[in-house]
């Protein structure tokens, strides 16, 4: 249930009243077993936070009503604990009814009213299945990793392991493919690699912007994924202007003419340390083929990202960093998530790749320059 918390949603959108009559134009009605007397919370799932929007306590035989009066579609959860709550859908007009058992609700709320919620309940369940799985695999993965002789079982565990997140991605991808305007796609669809999956972004958005063109979830989503297009192969690389070494500021664009890998990275991200050796090896390799390296550091102190650069060998003359850390101006320009990333880009400065390392990085730019 990813995506739901990351929406964005306007406020004032509902009225809510809670009473043995619910009013507004559409209902939610309860029939929880165990839950006698509990209080219950409804809850709405903006971008920013999860809002309170009423609460009641459950009356002696597991039931309550909930009334909202709703303009657009949303995200909701009915909150008992952190450990039993219900996520749902509603739109307006809706009357949905919920029959479980307190305190298992993922595992026993059947949600009827709307087919959103039939599927949002299905990929729920199949999410927290494959999450308790691959927690379970990455544990031992973990308890073995540094014990001679293991090779074989730990490979076996990466595949299992990749084996149930494509699994999941094919659900996802069906699901979109099947219901390619449907709401609840967007409790999953960030599940899905945003590179290699960028097609199912679009196609979701496309369906729901033409069936919810108002509903500001919508608005969000699409904005998104707008943003995403401006990263993918093909498309301009947005200028970087930062401060070098020596203070004065080096332009991505000064460097046109050449294919430039441009590598964030910093001199506190071991990941990052550890990859240094092979872009030092590319760049020996290929900078008389009008090939260079255009890195860009999320340091803090210049001293440390001085010495890293010593240390790693870090030859080729273009470096640069605003030392802002993670509030770097490149962070939202290059929706960075997580360093080492890497842009590959053209002649022209257009994306050819991204987020290439060790072989694959070696393979392709022996396909650009290698000739």
């Amino acid at each position: 249930m990813k995506y739901i918390i990351h929406l964005f949603l306007a406020s004032s959108l509902l009225v809510v009243a809670c009473s043995n009559k619910p009013v507004g134009n559409s209902r939610v009605n309860l029939k929880i077993e165990n839950s006698a007397n509990k209080k219950v919370v409804l809850q709405h799932l903006t971008n920013s936070a999860v809002n309170a929007i009423d609460s009641a306590q459950i009356n002696a035989n597991g039931e309550m009503s909930f009334g909202l009066d709703l303009k657009e579609i949303g995200f909701y959860r009915l909150y008992f604990d952190k450990n039993s709550y219900v996520v749902l859908i509603l739109s307006p007009n809706d009357k949905i009814t919920i029959e479980g058992k307190f305190p298992n609700l993922l595992e026993t709320a059947v949600i009827k009213g709307s087919i959103d919620n039939e599927q949002l309940r299905k990929g729920s369940l199949l999410m927290q299945t494959n999450y308790q799985k691959s927690d379970s695999l990455q544990k031992v993965f973990q308890a073995n990793q540094n014990i001679p002789g293991n090779e074989a079982l730990l490979a076996n565990l990466t595949n299992q392991y990749e084996t149930l997140m494509k699994s999941e991605n094919d659900f996802i991808k069906g699901l979109i493919d099947k219901f390619p305007d449907s709401f609840f796609n967007l409790a999953f669809i960030e599940k899905l690699d945003k590179e290699n999956d960028i097609d199912y972004y679009v196609k979701l958005d496309k369906g729901l912007q033409n069936k919810y063109p108002n509903s500001d979830y919508v608005k969000s989503f699409h904005s998104n994924v707008q943003e995403l297009m401006k990263l993918m192969p093909g498309s301009p690389a947005p200028e970087i202007d930062l401060p070098g070494l020596d203070g004065k500021n080096i332009k991505l664009s000064s460097l046109k003419g050449n294919i430039v890998l441009i590598d964030f990275w910093a001199s506190w991200c071991k990941p990052c340390r550890m990859e240094n050796p092979n872009v030092v090896k590319m760049y020996n390799r290929f900078k008389d083929k009008n090939f260079t390296v255009f890195s860009v550091s999320l340091d803090k102190q210049k001293e440390n990202w001085v010495e890293a650069i010593a240390k790693d060998n870090l030859s080729w003359p273009n470096h640069c960093s605003d030392l802002a850390f993670w509030s770097s101006a490149v962070v939202p320009l290059y929706n960075i998530q997580g360093i080492p990333l890497t842009v590959l880009i053209d002649k022209e400065g257009k994306i050819i790749a991204k987020n290439l390392r060790g072989r694959e990085l070696e393979q392709k730019l022996e396909s650009i320059l290698a000739k």
